[in-house]
């Protein structure tokens, strides 16, 4: 058989651990070698180490990085910047991130969407998350299980906005303004009021005594015509008068009668109930629109919130600046600022082959830039994907969560080493990598001191040994060595 000396690489069955010898190995064993090696009458001394008994444990190193996690944009449309952040601030939940005409928008410590604004009249589970939201900052909101805003939720916006350092909505200008308008438009409605209660009141008065006497007086000087014109047309038919006498007398008696029907229709209308529907109507629509104008000015003592005066994305947890792109005074238009949470975790790109033996919960050893370790785990895989803009292809990634966070925070993002635990293999033979002999016909041996070699099957290997096995070897016997 032939056989060539060992000093590339080797692949373990997995498919995943690679192992390089590089020559600097060979002398690292210089000194063990020597034992036990001949020398003299011409001979070339052998350079020997002594088979091992031990277990072993594989490993794997990925380049990873130490970062707070993709970025996450926050845009908005409309409104002067007045107040923003800068990078690598922390904001807290219940504190402003930024400001849009003295307006803040505060962070929220759920993922409630405030997609409407919420003030009187809305109903809804965006109104019970707001609720829930609140709480979780300490803020009483009255029955935490109503859907519907009341004057408790428009008390706990208030305290939002006053924990956060600023005036309540109902303190602001454009809210002032809307409640001296109120108060006018509540003023002309009771000044409306007043003048239809007193057109119905004079509508409901009646006659007077002097409207009853001059109708009385009227009916009765009617009648008297009446009866003056019919005795004249009596006595003129009774002495065969002139004809054209009759009729005048006769046209005089009906015009008399007219008078008299006249005289005491009008009598009955005025002593007839008023109608006064028309008056009292107005008085109706006058109190509806007091009543109208009265809740509005109520309103304008709420404080409601506006889908722009809260960011409600970090569920639960602060958020850090990553970067802004606008600047104070400037028109709030497309992407203002960037950020992600506060906790370090590492992410390294993964080939297709790791992919399959990385798997969520996996421990994990990261080597930080200090030189220093730290415990984690693998909280996530994330599969490949396309970039959306560029259309490149994005590797897999593994990601992985920290628990010291208070030790990694002290180095902040940088790159880091991560040792991932492979294969184990329990008490059996082991030999450093580069005793082993690649043979012609395939697999391995190692060659003994006598100069034979033994064929021998390989197991895991780690870092610069590997385990081997064979009936005719034992622990303690000596094989060759560059």
């Amino acid at each position: 058989m032939t056989k060539q000396r060992v000093a590339t690489a080797i692949w373990v069955s997995t498919g995943v651990v690679a192992v390089l010898v590089v020559g600097v190995l060979a002398a690292l064993l210089v000194g063990a070698a020597h034992e036990g090696g001949a020398a003299g009458n011409g001979q070339k001394a052998l350079n020997t180490v002594a088979v091992k008994w031990t277990s072993l444990q594989a490993a794997t190193e990925l380049a990873g990085t130490l970062a707070f996690g993709d970025p996450r944009s926050l845009s908005l449309s409309g409104g002067i910047l007045t107040g923003l952040p800068s990078p690598g601030d922390v904001i807290e939940p219940g504190r402003a991130i930024l400001e849009i005409e003295n307006r803040p928008m505060i962070l929220l410590p759920g993922g409630t969407v405030v997609w409407r604004t919420i003030g009187p009249g809305v109903v809804g589970p965006d109104v019970l998350g707001l609720r829930h939201e609140l709480a979780d900052l300490g803020i009483d909101v009255g029955d935490g299980g109503n859907d519907e805003y009341d004057q408790s939720l428009s008390d706990a916006i208030g305290d939002l906005y006053r924990q956060a350092g600023y005036l309540t909505p109902s303190q602001g200008k454009a809210a002032l303004d809307a409640e001296m308008a109120a108060q006018e438009v509540v003023g002309n409605a009771e000044e409306s009021l007043e003048v239809a209660k007193d057109a119905l009141s004079e509508a409901r008065r009646g006659p007077t005594a002097v409207q009853r006497l001059a109708a009385d007086q009227a009916v009765a000087a009617a009648m008297r015509d009446l009866e003056r014109a019919e005795s004249q047309l009596t006595v003129a038919e009774s002495s065969a008068g002139d004809s054209e006498d009759l009729v005048d007398l006769r046209d005089a008696v009906s015009t008399a009668h007219e008078a008299y029907a006249l005289a005491i229709a009008s009598q009955e209308a005025l002593n007839a109930p008023s109608d006064t529907s028309t008056e009292a109507r107005a008085v109706d629509l006058a109190n509806e629109a007091l009543a109208d104008a009265q809740a509005k000015l109520h309103d304008s003592y709420m404080n409601d919130l506006n889908p722009q005066d809260v960011f409600s994305m970090s569920q639960g947890r602060a958020i850090r600046i990553e970067s802004v792109f606008m600047e104070l005074g400037e028109t709030a238009n497309g992407e203002i600022l960037s950020w992600t949470g506060t906790t370090l975790g590492v992410q390294a790109d993964l080939s297709e082959a790791q992919r399959g033996w990385v798997a969520v919960g996996a421990m994990v050893q990261v080597k930080l830039s200090d030189q220093g370790t730290a415990d984690g785990y693998v909280a996530a895989l994330v599969p490949p994907s396309q970039d959306p803009v560029t259309g490149a292809q994005v590797p897999a990634r593994v990601q992985i969560s920290i628990a010291d966070q208070a030790k990694v925070q002290e180095i902040g993002p940088s790159g880091v080493t991560l040792t991932f635990e492979g294969q184990q293999a329990g008490e059996s033979l082991v030999v450093p990598v580069i005793a082993l002999l690649a043979l012609s016909e395939g697999g391995y041996a190692v060659e003994l001191p006598d100069g034979s070699l033994l064929p021998v099957r390989i197991g895991v290997v780690a870092d610069t040994e590997v385990q081997i096995y064979s009936p005719e070897l034992h622990a303690g016997d000596r094989v060759v060595v560059p």
